[in-house]
């Protein structure tokens, strides 16, 4: 029998190796690990005369076992290629007295285009052999040089697509250059989101705009995804504080009706500075918290191990806002937002939309800011 893959946080499902490349992350949120550690059927002296695709090949056999030998030769073959500028791919060195294994011989120059030269290609495999026919799109997340690395590896491989986040100003000048400069039809890079924390120029834009709106008598919807607003050197220097404490002392009296949507995160004071309104909705599987659980459980119980356990004594989700009293309403997700739910779900938004503007038509100026001032008072 193959070799079988189980979740480290418990989940007795088995997945094939196929089935876990392709999945990523166990359902439960764990790693994928072997149900055992196989044995290699080559004895080191056998393992010594082969080159380096040689020897993937008799190790990744024997934890990818549903892979047959021409896939795996076949992907082991697409990666490792001239694109790595020695044949050796990973030589081993000896330099004074010692043996060095070198893993900068990639396009990138890091050891992690060993891992991401062939992952893109073990992925496309699998997807044939589950009969996934959907495109593949890897999202990555990089403070450093895993998003060329992974820009790098996925390049042009067909039945893919990357986007890469990173933050403004949070890599270096060159990781910036390698990662703008990448070539491939299927690579996008996202430089200017920042996570969707924004910066003091944002909040103050966001200001500008409701107080046009407020001018000439518009409604003012906001939708908010961040993770809490832009938290650099470079964002401190420019009033990262001070435009969020304007917003909210403004959003407070501006004369027209407000509404937020919650459509993802909405985190700390970077959220509170586009929610200072009428009405709070917050989708389903949303969240609405002061900080990350990780920053509470650090903060309170020094562990940021117990982000779950922390997530649970915040009420953080929908539910448990509309409990409390601090939203006024949860958007349905009878399953999480995709592109096929989207029309039902802002049909939903928007019949709700109509409610809140003929209610709020029936107020004075004085009455919905006086409204607004007793929401939060009533927190």
């Amino acid at each position: 029998m193959g070799v079988l893959y189980y979740s480290t946080r418990g989940d007795k499902q088995a997945y094939t190796a196929s089935q876990a490349i392709l999945q990523g992350l166990a359902k439960d949120g764990g790693l994928f690990v072997p149900d055992a550690l196989p044995k290699l059927d080559k004895t080191m002296e056998e393992l010594s005369a082969m080159d380096y695709k040689e020897v993937a090949y008799e190790v990744m056999k024997q934890f990818l076992t549903d892979y047959t030998e021409e896939e795996l030769k076949t992907c082991i073959k697409n990666a490792y290629n001239d694109r790595f500028d020695t044949p050796a791919i990973a030589p081993t060195v000896k330099k004074a007295g010692a043996y060095y294994l070198e893993l900068f011989h990639g396009p990138t120059i890091a050891f992690k285009d060993m891992a991401l030269s062939i992952l893109p290609h073990l992925m496309v495999t699998a997807a044939k052999k589950n009969n996934c026919d959907k495109e593949i799109v890897i999202l990555t997340a990089t403070s450093g040089d895993t998003g060329k690395a992974a820009m790098a590896g996925f390049a042009d491989v067909p039945g893919t697509r990357i986007v890469v986040f990173y933050p403004k100003g949070g890599v270096s000048a060159v990781q910036e250059k390698q990662m703008v400069t990448q070539k491939g039809k299927n690579v996008k890079e996202n430089i200017y989101r920042n996570f969707g924390m924004a910066s003091p120029e944002g909040y103050r834009k966001a200001l500008r705009l409701m107080k046009q709106a407020e001018k000439f008598g518009r409604p003012v919807v906001t939708f908010v995804d961040t993770p809490g607003a832009a938290c650099g050197i470079e964002a401190e220097e420019r009033g990262q504080g001070e435009a969020i404490a304007r917003n909210l002392l403004e959003m407070s009296g501006i004369q027209t009706p407000m509404v937020s949507i919650l459509i993802g995160e909405g985190g700390s004071g970077g959220a509170l500075g586009l929610a200072v309104t009428d009405e709070v909705w917050m989708m389903e599987n949303a969240t609405y918290s002061i900080l990350s659980p990780e920053g509470f459980a650090s903060i309170l119980w020094k562990d940021g191990k117990r982000a779950k356990e922390a997530s649970e004594v915040m009420k953080i989700t929908a539910k448990d806002l509309k409990k409390l009293q601090i939203i006024e309403k949860v958007i349905r997700e009878p399953e999480p937002a995709n592109e096929e739910n989207l029309p039902e779900i802002a049909e939903e938004i928007r019949e709700d939309m109509d409610g809140f503007l003929r209610k709020s038509c029936q107020k004075t100026r004085e009455q919905i800011v006086e409204e607004r001032y007793e929401r939060f008072r009533r927190m």
